[in-house]
């Protein structure tokens, strides 16, 4: 049986196959009496509450009046006893009433009217996907379903009320089938009959009778028979005014607020309002309001107050925006729109960033929704309060010190939380404590080294270690005034390298009290332990050397190993620098070097010993590592023309200076003793002498006090009793004529390197005892002189030994190594 076509179908023509794909749309002017629609929409499509379809038809007039009138509505709200409308007027429409949401009843219960003007309502557009509002991004509306789901869920079980639709000069009356499936029954309605029946009572504060062929309205709550979501044969109820009044709470526009509890910006509004709070709109019409228990944010955190959203996308059942990025953003675009308006709020949002317990829903895209104008603003009011720094928690874990780092820079530390810290911190509007530390250091004025001879070997010895590094190895040192900062170093990478220090690391005292040490502590012992801290801080910051390969997998570090290879430089150069001296003998015209080195060296270390004229080469007394020694250095400069030179060479080295290689003997004893002979020196001249490794280049050189050779005579060589008994307040370099060298305090303790000594005094003259026969370092031993000077009975109570007699090394009579000296010992 061929199907019959419709009568305004197209006609098929004579042998054209019938397309079984053609579909009439069902429009509302075909129907002549009436026409029963049946919907594939089954009563439990839609989860949705009762409020939430009021909204819908809510939502559905408005974006019915937008379309028609083109115009942004605004409500007018008017009660009685019987009566609650909200009327809508458009903003640019004039006086006239575009729409109305009503409720009429008596004690309590009634009926809801729902009308928008200059509309119509057509079959079609109950189908699943028959709405066009996704193209438009002005309508709250934009899935289009939902009109279908508020009439599934106005009728259940839960609301059981009845909806009527006047529309198109036809009257929709909707209700379930057998099925549970939506159904509408639609008739045409006569002129007459039904301009009488639809007109609202005398005194009713409705604003105009809605025209059933031009205009939308529906009617909810009128008392009927009716199937519910079953099926099953039910009678319809009333709307209740309580029940319509929460409806109303889904609608912004229809609630009373204090104007200045709502921020109005472009993006939206900031609901400040409590009793809003929590709750979300979109375009003033609600989507989900939070509870003690759950928050109406997709993030699951609390929301601090109430947002209206001006623009976004809705999930299929309105309770929130697309998707928790939107969200964000949404709300972080409105608070910045309104900081525009009013800047005071910035304290307000900065509070609310910086919360942690809750943290508030507003934060969660802060990281990417922040724009830089505003985090210009927050952190303009942050840094107002000139007495606070601020700092994260994770600042805090990786410096557990960061307590006393923000009091040296006079500020008391207040904590932000790590989004908001991080995301100023990106902008480079906020910095670290150690990174405020940094800069101050940066923009220290330097300091010029005191001449004591602490601050001095402090220089020298930091100097040497940062030359052994690779990264540091043509970096500049610079000593700064840097007041209370708790910085002690700095590493600049600028150029070929800056390294900053602290100048209260100059200063003995300061020193001492850094370390706690006791009082008889030598110098060179806390310049050792002073270099090493400060070093161990500039390692860290460096980075890793590209040239050394290392195994991921290894124990050890490149920066460990790099601190443990100075420490070993350290400790190496304090001994030999505590025990090398130069002692003339032979009436002055022969110096003797000699100095130890720690047994830790593998095998015998050889070192070279270079005498020099102090007036010719004292800038060699700058020289740091073995490294920057040259054949050159070895040579005097003289006035002699570069052209004779050659001819002159050997005099100028006998006369000036010279260059021994000394080979040491392993010993048993902690350390190994050496010595170097110099003959034939030049009387009048001020002498002194270099030490260092040339098969270490990254060895540190040492370099002797000056040793005098003022006069020929015998009696200018020798030195007051007095001032040699005097004692020795500071550590000093300076020989006096053939005064013995005066030593600086040994730093290794009992058992370690040159055993201690115990001073005694005999007739006003501090005289040492040694223990194993060898010097102790005590600055105040006396030279041979002074020891002869002392009457015989009380010397045999001496055991005391010269350092000269009791040198271990070997020495010929042209000043090379040779045969051991005997110890002598003096008894008279």
């Amino acid at each position: 049986m061929s199907r019959q076509p419709l009568p305004n179908g197209p006609r098929r023509a004579e042998g054209e196959e019938e397309d079984y794909t053609f579909e009439e749309r069902k429009t509302l002017d075909s129907i002549v009496h009436r026409n029963t629609m049946n919907f594939q929409l089954k009563a439990n499509y839609a989860s949705l509450t009762g409020a939430e379809s009021f909204r819908e038809l809510v939502q559905n007039a408005r974006d019915a009046i937008m379309v028609s009138y083109n115009t942004e509505i605004h409500t007018v709200t008017e009660r009685n006893n019987t009566e609650i409308v909200y009327k809508m007027y458009g903003r640019s429409t004039g006086t006239e009433c575009l729409g109305y949401i009503l409720f009429r009843g008596n004690d309590g219960r009634g009926i809801v009217e729902v009308v928008n003007r200059n509309s119509r309502l057509e079959p079609y557009h109950l189908d699943l996907g028959g709405s066009a509002k996704a193209s438009n991004k002005s309508l709250a509306g934009v899935h289009g379903e939902g009109l279908k789901i508020a009439l599934l869920v106005l009728q259940r079980d839960e609301q059981n009320h009845a909806i009527r639709c006047q529309t198109g000069g036809c009257s929709w009356l909707f209700n379930f089938t057998t099925q549970g499936k939506l159904v509408a029954m639609v008739s045409r309605l006569k002129d007459g009959k039904a301009r009488n029946k639809e007109r609202h009572p005398k005194g009713s504060i409705a604003p105009f009778n809605p025209c059933y062929k031009k205009d939308v309205r529906f009617i909810i709550g009128e008392i009927k028979k009716g199937k519910n979501d079953r099926g099953e044969e039910v009678r319809r109820s009333a709307v209740k005014r309580e029940e319509f009044e929460s409806w109303c709470n889904t609608v912004l526009s229809f609630q009373e607020l204090d104007k200045d509890s709502v921020l109005k910006t472009r993006h939206g509004e900031i609901i400040m309002d409590p009793k809003h709070r929590g709750s979300l709109y979109l375009k003033g019409l609600l989507m989900r309001r939070s509870t003690r228990s759950c928050s109406a944010s997709m993030t699951g955190r609390p929301l601090k107050y109430g947002y209206n959203f001006e623009n976004g996308t809705t999930n299929r059942d309105r309770r929130a925006l697309g998707s928790p990025e939107e969200e964000g953003r949404s709300i972080l675009a409105i608070w910045q729109a309104a900081l525009v308006e009013r800047p005071e709020l910035v304290g307000e949002l900065s509070d609310i960033l910086n919360s942690s317990d809750p943290q508030w829903a507003e934060v969660s895209m802060l990281s990417v929704g922040l724009l830089p104008g505003t985090a210009d603003k927050l952190a303009q009011h942050l840094l107002s309060d000139t007495s606070k720094w601020y700092y994260s928690p994770r600042e805090r874990e990786e410096n557990p010190g960061i307590d006393t780092v923000i009091a040296s820079l006079g500020r008391q530390g207040f904590q932000l939380t790590v989004d908001y810290w991080d995301t100023l911190a990106s902008y480079g509007l906020i910095r670290t404590a150690k990174k405020g530390q940094q800069g101050r250091f940066r923009s220290a004025a330097t300091v010029t080294i005191p001449g004591d001879h602490f601050a001095q070997q402090m220089e020298r010895m930091l100097q040497a270690c940062l030359r052994a590094l690779p990264q540091t190895s043509s970096a500049k040192l610079e000593f700064v005034k840097a007041g209370c900062l708790s910085l002690r170093a700095f590493f600049q990478d600028k150029d070929d390298g800056l390294v900053r220090v602290h100048e209260r690391w100059l200063h003995r005292a300061t020193v001492r009290g850094e370390f706690a040490f006791l009082e008889d502590v030598s110098d060179i012992y806390m310049s050792v332990h002073a270099c090493k801290s400060l070093l161990k801080d500039i390692i860290e910051q460096l980075e890793d050397d590209p040239s050394v390969a290392h195994d991921s997998q290894a124990s050890v570090k490149p920066k460990e190993r790099q601190l443990v290879l100075a420490e070993q430089r350290l400790t190496e150069y304090a001994h030999q620098c505590s025990t090398l001296a130069l002692k003339t003998i032979d009436k002055d015209s022969t110096i003797v070097v000699t100095w130890e080195v720690l047994n830790s060296s593998m095998g015998n270390p050889s070192f070279e010993v270079a005498l020099h004229d102090a007036s010719t080469c004292l800038r060699l007394k700058d020289k740091l590592l073995a490294q920057d020694i040259d054949e050159k250095d070895s040579v005097c400069p003289s006035q002699v023309h570069s052209s004779q030179r050659r001819a002159t060479q050997s005099t100028q080295t006998q006369a000036c200076c010279r260059v021994e290689t000394v080979k040491g003997k392993a010993r048993v004893d902690e350390s190994i003793k050496y010595a170097a002979k110099f003959c034939n020196v030049k009387r009048g001249t001020r002498y002194f002498a270099i030490v260092y490794r040339p098969e270490k280049p990254s060895s540190f050189v040492v370099v002797s006090n000056m040793s005098d050779l003022l006069s020929a005579t015998p009696e200018a060589s020798r030195v007051p009793s007095d001032a040699r008994a005097e004692p020795q307040q500071t550590p000093s370099y300076h020989f006096t004529r053939s005064q013995a060298f005066p030593q600086t305090p040994s730093p290794f303790p009992a058992g370690r390197g040159i055993p201690h000594t115990r001073s005694i005094h005999v007739q006003g003259i501090p005289v040492p005892t040694f223990a194993g026969g060898y010097y102790g370092g005590n600055p105040q031993w006396p030279s041979p002189q002074m020891v002869n000077q002392i009457p015989a009975e009380l010397r045999r109570q001496v055991n005391y030994r010269h350092p000269a007699q009791a040198i271990p090394g070997y020495l010929r009579g042209n000043g090379v190594m040779g045969q051991p000296f005997q110890k002598r010992h003096r008894t008279s």
